[in-house]
């Protein structure tokens, strides 16, 4: 009889644990398709009893090598999930948060391009996290009346025209009301004019559900028409391997991919912050 190789056990248990797993998340997909709820239940629970019955067995039968596999399958798979997490960390360290913010300034003219609000910090608005991209608030009476900026554009949707814009400005005698000396007018603009624009959002829509998309800020300058990108800002969803092998195939299209998990990497990019940093000042936000 041919003695035990403790190397063929030890790889015998890896592959088998590792097509086992596969298949798992086979059925995992195949129940989730027939939208029944216990799918990664299933997938997960048979995936535990493996993991258990293979190391039972081996210390039972003294192949102590099969015993280790599932300890060993759960290490690789752990040291796999940090080292593809750093990966991605250093990889956004350099586009996430404000580390590298260009000097704009001057800015007389600023454009606010988004659709879905502009986030802020709830604590500094009153309790409100994200701000009207489409009205004239308390940032933006602020940085006209106050900041020196002399106009600022943003996009204000109506019935029949989705892709309306006004322009913000300072306003001063007549143009006021309440005897106001001085106050925000506004006019509809049909080309955008030359300033500064802050694009924010994703282009691909708001985030629903576990939906992969980044919440994105891109500073350009506006020339005759012209775009010229100064810098790309991203922050939000990244997906990096889980750290333990939990299954969570679903049919849902907007779910994160099988076995991986989101991580949200740098500090929370927000248009107040954005702003601040951009302009070097203090903006008021109620």
């Amino acid at each position: 009889m041919r003695p035990r190789s403790l190397t063929g056990d030890f790889f015998l248990g890896l592959f088998g644990l590792t097509a086992g797993f596969l298949l798992l998340i086979a059925l995992s997909y195949g129940l989730s398709a027939l939208h029944l709820p216990i799918a990664s239940l299933v997938a997960n629970s048979l995936w535990c009893a493996g993991l258990i019955a293979m190391a039972v067995v081996g210390v039972l039968t003294q192949r102590f090598a099969l015993a280790l596999a599932p300890l060993a399958f759960l290490a690789l798979w752990a040291a796999a999930s940090q080292i593809h997490a750093g990966i991605l960390s250093a990889d956004a360290g350099l586009k996430d948060g404000l580390t590298d913010v260009p000097d704009v300034r001057p800015v007389k003219t600023l454009i606010i391009k988004a659709s879905y609000g502009l986030p802020i910090d709830p604590q500094r608005s009153g309790g409100v996290s994200l701000a009207r991209y489409d009205q004239c608030g308390a940032w933006c009476q602020d940085l006209i009346l106050n900041k020196g900026i002399g106009t600022i554009v943003l996009r204000t949707p109506k019935p029949g025209a989705p892709t309306a814009r006004t322009l913000f400005r300072e306003g001063q005698g007549a143009a006021c009301t309440a005897n106001a000396d001085r106050c925000i007018v506004e006019e509809p603009v049909d080309e955008l004019p030359d300033g500064l624009m802050i694009e924010f959002g994703d282009e691909a829509g708001p985030p629903t559900g576990n939906a992969l998309c980044c919440p994105i800020a891109v500073v350009s300058r506006l020339t005759g028409g012209i775009k010229t990108p100064i810098r790309t800002y991203t922050q939000g969803n990244r997906v990096a391997l889980m750290p333990i092998p939990v299954i969570t195939a679903s049919s849902g299209s907007e779910e994160a991919p099988v076995l991986m998990r989101e991580m949200v990497l740098g500090p929370t990019l927000r248009f107040d912050t954005l702003i601040e940093a951009l302009l070097n000042t203090e903006v008021r936000w109620q």
